[in-house]
């Protein structure tokens, strides 16, 4: 794929709701009723929330929609919408439909046009919607447009402004219920390439091609300056900032006391795959700063500068020496077996010393899933941690592969000839 500049279609950002209380960091982003706002997410409760916008995009001829949603109910007993511009029969909207799977835009020029994709399950997904006056379409997970095409016609005027999370002319009870994870409105088509672009770029995608039965359980986002996990775990967070670091924000430890706190979602035993972007000042706290740990499971940094990785608290398995470079972006890739055999990937290859090493037979963890840190504040990361992710399974090695291939360019600076 092409890549084509975000900066080329930043000139034609017209609207942007980023779901933070601080007006500074919104572009005539709405006034929000009953919508919570944690980490740069919105969650509305299906019946009283709403955002009211000062947006009338039915002023342009062309427009594109691009938003992150997770639906609570894949057969809702009402319609749930996303954004609204429709009293009566003008404007555009964009919804879930009631009893069913399937996220539906429609746009009225001269009647409504209507085009639809599925929603494959109740977590995050990215959505582009692009209408001008002879065709509607929709793109989920920069998948390809799903497109209706028609006579040419304007959209058809509607005076009034856009509302996030409710149609703009009925009551209660038809709102959304789930979250919404920023919305950008761009006063041109998108192209298919740039739907990609922004779904590939500005968020952590999962994998490129499936090829295990892996599924991701974890996946904290800090794309948007904030703290999330598109999975909906709770994340309680002691002194851990997010700063940007050249082309991205990422959280950042300070030796001391920092930490994540992910509570007891899951035990950890059994398959799993761990992977975190990681940017060391120091080897930590002790010389053993922790990427993970919950008492058994540990993922550290110590000794020569190797990566250890415990399974039981006791016996670990280690890279060979000089596995991590300070002040350097390095993603690190952990498959551990039920068995507890341990393989370590670096920036996509297998690092040397730990390929199905025995890191203890897994136990589920003693304390609470600790990001950065360990339930003591005794081994704390020093540095930035990034896009932390587990999955219930066994990665293969060309998705792990593929994973760097698709991310390295947001962490790693190629020279220029």
């Amino acid at each position: 794929m092409t890549k084509e500049s975000l900066t080329g279609i930043d000139k034609n950002l017209v609207f942007k709701e980023t779901f933070n209380s601080e007006q500074a960091t919104r572009r005539n982003g709405g006034v929000p009723t009953d919508v919570t706002y944690s980490n740069g997410v919105g969650t509305f409760n299906g019946s009283t929330s709403v955002i009211e916008t000062n947006f009338n995009g039915t002023q342009f001829g062309e427009l594109s929609f691009a938003f992150w949603a997770k639906t609570n109910d894949l057969a809702p007993g009402h319609d749930q919408f996303i954004l609204d511009n429709t009293p009566g029969s003008v404007g555009f909207a964009i919804r879930q439909l009631s009893g069913t799977a399937t996220m539906q835009t429609f746009v009225f020029r001269g009647g409504a046009q209507i085009s639809t994709v599925t929603i494959p399950d109740t977590g995050w997904h990215f959505y582009v919607v692009t209408t001008n006056a002879t065709s509607l379409n929709i793109s989920i997970d920069g998948g390809a447009f799903v497109t209706e095409t028609f006579a040419s016609n304007p959209i058809t005027k509607s005076g009034s402004l856009m509302v996030i999370g409710k149609p703009n002319d009925a009551g209660d009870n038809i709102n959304w219920d789930g979250d919404i994870n920023l919305v950008e409105i761009y006063n041109r088509i998108l192209t298919i390439n740039e739907a990609k672009n922004l779904y590939e770029d500005k968020y952590h995608k999962g994998i490129p091609i499936k090829t295990s039965a892996a599924n991701q359980i974890l996946n904290i986002d800090s794309s948007l300056g904030g703290l999330a996990d598109r999975f909906g775990n709770t994340i309680t967070n002691t002194d851990v900032t997010i700063v940007r670091d050249g082309d991205i924000y990422a959280q950042k430890y300070n030796a001391t006391n920092s930490r994540l706190d992910l509570g007891t979602f899951n035990t950890l035993v059994g398959d799993k795959t761990f992977i975190a972007w990681v940017k060391a000042n120091s080897k930590g706290e002790g010389s053993a700063g922790k990427i993970m740990d919950n008492g058994k499971f540990t993922f550290r940094v110590g000794g020569t500068d190797r990566i250890l990785v415990s399974s039981d608290g006791s016996i670990s398995a280690q890279s060979n020496d000089n596995a991590i470079t300070l002040n350097e972006w390095i993603l690190f890739v952990v498959t551990r077996t039920s068995a507890g055999l341990t393989t370590l990937y670096k920036n996509g290859i297998l690092e040397g010393g730990m390929t199905n090493e025995t890191s203890g037979t897994p136990v589920a963890g003693s304390t609470n899933i600790f990001i950065g840190n360990n339930n003591g504040t005794t081994a704390t990361w020093d540095g930035l941690i990034n896009a932390e992710r587990i999955y219930d399974g066994i990665l293969s090695t060309q998705e792990i592969s593929q994973i760097y291939t698709s991310e390295k360019e947001r962490y790693i600076k190629w020279v220029k000839y």
